[in-house]
């Protein structure tokens, strides 16, 4: 009895010890724990805040300067932005990225509305666009087709409209970058590796085919006599090409090399004529040099600078000519400069977009930029 005794007295120690000592220190290490896990775990942030988004500063959307003193007009009335234009005297023919083509009539640039005629490039969208002489005749591009679209002016019932009547040949590999429209014959520049110019009939017959050779087409420049023309090329150099006649007949007659205007280390970004004595080339490396092209080059006369000067970084999309300046397009703003290259004028912001072409008619100088507007 007395062993039997000693053995329930320690049984009833050891259910002591883990059931009354044992089950605290449990509680404990579990307290201990929940409070290293509040101390490690990162604190939630409140619905206010998770609910609120970064904020992105607003972009200010960059309006036309039409303050500037400078400033006259703007031909507008376009659903879509426009992609090229072209001007003879008392017209101006416009193409938009929604296939409309329109030719206006321009009896004061100062007016406050301008009348015009439309037509519409079916499922395409125009590339480049050209207009004849009397304003009657428009020449549009397709991106997709690569075809030139052949318009004239009709009276339909009670209104005058640009009606297609003829799409000529595929002959480009890639888009049309630029068009040219003259009394006897049409032109047309390949873009980017298509490096051919063709020269059509109006009746759509290819007339002839240069191949400049010089890596990559960009722009076209054409000479307002329409006696040269040259493509900015990947090429530092630009080749101007004649354009010859029948002495007889005023046809078309041939492409023929006149000249070159050299020096440039990298690629042309573009080249502008002022007749057929006046020429700029502007390079990728910065250098723009103003040329003399009146020169003798059935003798082999070589074209001289006249004077030059470096843009550096800041490389002209665009250019153009006048009787007393010369002016270029930069991003969306227009430099413009002596003929010695001393700096006139600036207007910035003169497009809500980059300037991607610009053409001197008269004393008004005419730009264009990937917004619905002709400035």
């Amino acid at each position: 009895f007395l062993f039997l005794g000693i053995v329930l007295a320690l049984l009833g120690t050891l259910a002591y010890f883990f059931v009354f000592k044992q089950k605290p220190k449990v509680e404990n290490r579990k307290d201990s724990a929940q409070e290293v896990e509040e101390e490690t775990k990162e604190p939630k942030a409140s619905k206010t805040k998770s609910k609120m988004k970064p904020t992105k500063k607003a972009t200010p959307k960059v309006k036309c300067n039409t303050e500037h003193r400078l400033y006259k007009n703007a031909v507008k009335g376009f659903h879509e932005p426009i992609k090229d234009f072209d001007i003879k005297p008392g017209y101006i023919g416009v193409c938009c990225r929604d296939g409309q083509v329109k030719i206006f009539k321009i009896n004061n640039f100062e007016d406050q509305n301008f009348k015009f005629i439309q037509g519409k490039l079916e499922r395409e969208e125009p590339t480049a666009v050209a207009i004849s002489a009397k304003g009657d005749t428009l020449v549009a591009a397709g991106s997709f087709d690569h075809k030139i679209h052949y318009f004239v002016l009709k009276q339909e019932k009670d209104k005058k409209l640009l009606v297609e009547i003829n799409s000529f040949s595929q002959q480009h590999t890639y888009a049309i970058s630029d068009l040219a429209c003259t009394p006897n014959c049409i032109i047309s520049s390949g873009d980017d590796m298509d490096t051919t110019v063709n020269v059509w009939s109006h009746s759509g017959d290819i007339l002839a085919t240069y191949d400049m050779k010089q890596l990559k087409n960009k722009r076209m420049a054409v000479s307002g006599d329409f006696k040269f023309f040259s493509i900015a090329t990947w090429i530092g150099s630009a080749k101007v090409i004649e354009i010859l006649a029948d002495k007889k007949t005023g046809a078309f007659s041939k492409l023929s090399p006149a000249m070159d205007l050299s020096g440039g280390s990298q690629g042309l970004a573009c080249v502008s004529f002022r007749d057929s004595n006046e020429a700029l080339t502007c390079c990728l490396d910065g250098k723009v040099k103003y040329w003399n092209i009146n020169v003798r080059y059935q003798l082999k006369e070589h074209p001289i600078i006249i004077s030059q000067t470096n843009f550096h970084k800041e490389v002209p999309n665009c250019c153009a000519i006048s009787e007393n300046y010369i002016v270029f397009g930069y991003e969306n703003k227009i430099m413009i400069y002596s003929k010695d290259f001393m700096i006139v004028d600036v207007i910035e912001n003169a497009h809500a977009n980059e300037i991607r072409k610009m053409v001197v008619y008269e004393n008004y100088l005419l730009t264009v930029a990937l917004d619905a507007r002709v400035n």
